[in-house]
């Protein structure tokens, strides 16, 4: 492409395996010079391939020629993959090995099968080249492999499993819109430092790790959480206050290089009772769940479950341990004030597409959990593995402010079927999907004054795309509550509408996580086996 040119130039290069420059000068060029050329060229794209019946896919080759075009810039790609790779570097096999499923086998299915991924990765990282992948497959397209690219980049994974425009047109677009505008930093690294007698251990998240404690960040976004375990280097830590300092070094869009850093006085304490008043079960249970989606790369989903119960009856039994057993009842669960969180979140991960068992789950969609948890912000953790629930059927509870539009949403509800009843209208929010739950009692008319529908089947709800609100109180209160949960989420909320009875509905039950589902406990029976655990230990 070039500015004194009408049309682009279209360069066929032979050999997909060892990919070339053959024009280097004029393959990258400046959007609002050759804004143009570049939309021509998507035209003809689309007319040329758009419906072409080979399925057949290289992304390796489409990577490293885009490496070539960029390596003396870096910067950030954006990749659109379809299909199974089957052609070139890193070729994988076009269906999933079901036969897998159940077997001690299992976990080389959320693996990358063939090192390639993780090699050519580094290499982008080197030259500070960031790969965003949108993967919007029809079938089976292997995740756990893909992902790599954007993992050991820092870059971010988009799944849109059975892509059908009509359905997830709208959440591309908004995903493509946040991923180009949020504020970003480039050519970022980043490292923690310790007081005496404490060290950085391990670091979990998508990076590449240099000379031990570096953290290596092609670009750095709000849409990203990282994880560091802290030990002992010695023995015991010398004074009474500790100190835990994050750098990060970065450029910012404008080209200004900056340095960010964080500072934070620790007190050191030799009571552990003081140590438990101090901690915080969601952010512990943020860690464990970090901790599982490694896990479970290298064994069994049964085993991390495992792993993951022993680590909390552990937390707890600690607890216990410090009281005299004359000061509370054998028989009753104790339960430290700040930790009390602690067991129904690990239950929650228990429930969720993290840890379900093999037949619940596609490994593509785990493999796209893993990938999210390992970098997923603390806000977004906690709504997927414990999602919020409001009651909206009372629209006097959704205030609307008039001068600012900010919008008030009543209090979330426990999540168990005891807290809906048939005559309400329910929004549950997970932070990745939401769904707006109508009960059976509740008039037609409603669905009319929301969205216009009038008698529509299930298809039709599932079909729909809640955006914007009709001109009258009801839907305007109901699409403003809807909007609100999506405000400022790294993630397109789509928003399923389900009645009760429907066929969708089984959408929604697995996340009223305090109930018994299939062979999952209810939280009260999971309390009592952590309380059998803690006191068989």
């Amino acid at each position: 492409m070039r500015a004194d040119q009408s049309s682009p130039q279209i360069l066929v290069i032979p050999d997909a395996t060892h990919p070339y420059l053959p024009q280097p000068d004029d393959l990258l060029v400046n959007l609002q010079e050759a804004r143009h050329q570049i939309d021509a060229a998507l035209d003809v794209i689309s007319k040329a391939y758009g419906k072409t019946q080979d399925v057949e896919g290289n992304i390796s080759g489409a990577i490293q020629a885009a490496y070539l075009v960029m390596q003396h810039v870096g910067g950030k790609m954006m990749c659109f993959q379809s299909s199974v790779p089957t052609q070139g570097e890193g070729k994988l096999r076009p269906k999933e090995d079901l036969a897998s499923y159940n077997t001690e086998r299992e976990f080389k299915l959320r693996k990358a099968e063939d090192p390639f991924f993780k090699r050519f990765g580094g290499e982008c990282n080197r030259i500070q080249m960031c790969i965003d992948i949108f993967c919007c497959p029809p079938k089976f397209t292997d995740v756990a492999s893909l992902s790599v690219y954007s993992s050991v980049t820092g870059g971010q994974f988009y799944f849109y499993p059975a892509f059908f425009a009509r359905k997830d047109g709208m959440k591309l677009k908004a995903e493509i819109t946040r991923n180009l505008t949020r504020e970003t930093g480039w050519e970022a690294v980043m490292r923690v430092r310790m007081g005496k007698g404490l060290k950085c251990t391990n670091f979990h998240g998508h990076f590449m790790i240099r000379s031990n404690d570096l953290m290596a960040l092609p670009t750095v976004d709000p849409d990203k959480a990282m994880h560091v375990d802290i030990g002992y280097e010695e023995q015991m830590v010398p004074h009474q206050m500790t100190y835990m300092q994050c750098a990060l070094l970065y450029t910012t869009s404008q080209g200004e290089r900056r340095i960010r850093v964080h500072t934070m006085a620790i007190p050191v304490v030799s009571d552990v009772g003081e140590l438990f008043k101090a901690c915080d079960s969601c952010a512990t249970g943020a860690i464990l769940a970090k901790l599982a989606a490694e896990k479970i790369r290298t064994t069994t989903i049964k085993d991390t479950v495992h792993i993951i119960n022993k680590k909390v009856i552990d937390i707890l039994k600690e607890y216990r341990q410090l009281y005299s057993t004359h000061l509370h009842p054998h028989n009753k669960l104790i339960l430290p004030e700040t930790m009390k969180m602690l067991p129904l979140l690990a239950l929650c991960m228990q429930k969720s597409a993290l840890l379900k068992g093999p037949n619940e789950v596609t490994t593509d969609e785990r493999s796209n959990i893993i990938f999210q948890v390992l970098s997923m912000p603390f806000d977004n953790m906690m709504k997927f593995f414990y999602p919020r629930m409001y009651p909206v059927h009372d629209l006097n509870q959704i205030v609307i402010d008039k001068d600012t539009g900010a919008v008030t949403l009543p209090a979330s509800l426990p999540l168990t079927l005891n807290s809906i009843k048939e005559t309400g209208i329910y929004l549950l929010d997970n932070g990745m999907t939401c769904y707006l739950w109508i009960g059976r009692a509740i008039s037609p008319q409603w669905l009319i004054d929301v969205f216009g529908l009038q008698n529509p089947t299930p298809q039709d709800l599932m079909n729909l795309q809640v955006g914007a609100a009709l001109d009258n109180p009801t839907s305007q209160k109901v699409i403003a509550a809807v909007n609100r949960v999506r405000q400022n989420n790294m993630y397109h909320q789509q928003c399923y509408v389900v009645r009760q009875g429907d066929p969708a509905e089984a959408m929604l039950l697995p996340w009223l996580v305090e109930d018994k589902f299939q062979t999952l406990y209810s939280y009260t029976n999971y309390l009592g086996l952590i309380h059998k655990g803690i006191l068989t230990r």
